[in-house]
């Protein structure tokens, strides 16, 4: 099956897609939960009960992710999508900025792994 259908049906998230191509080194996959549409990433209740973050909007800005969620998603990759999001707010990205953001995202993958992080 593949990820589209997957993330449509329900099966998977975009922040489940995005800790999986994190986990399998897949920058395309990354790209692809990034750009996805919908209402991705740390759940306002799991961030209000870990105490960071405000717990106003689910969306995939790492800035607000529990402290555990670091755990699940490779240095370089979390590292990377702090990097590229410093200046979007994940929940009120147009289609458009997405596909920036995951473009910069390919990016500075592409320059940690020429640098040898």
């Amino acid at each position: 099956m593949t990820l589209k259908l997957m993330t449509n049906t329900g099966q998977i998230s975009p922040l489940g897609i995005f800790i999986a191509g994190s986990r399998l080194e897949d920058v395309e996959i990354c790209s692809y939960a990034i750009k996805t549409p919908g209402t991705v990433g740390w759940s306002a209740r799991r961030i209000a009960r870990s105490r960071l973050g405000s717990g106003d909007n689910p969306l995939m800005d790492i800035h607000l992710a529990p402290i555990w969620h670091f755990t699940r998603i490779r240095p370089t990759y979390s590292s990377a999508l702090l990097k590229v999001t410093k200046y979007f707010t994940f929940s009120q990205a147009s289609a458009e900025e997405k596909d920036c953001i995951a473009r910069e995202f390919e990016m500075a993958i592409s320059l940690f792994r020429q640098q040898g992080i």
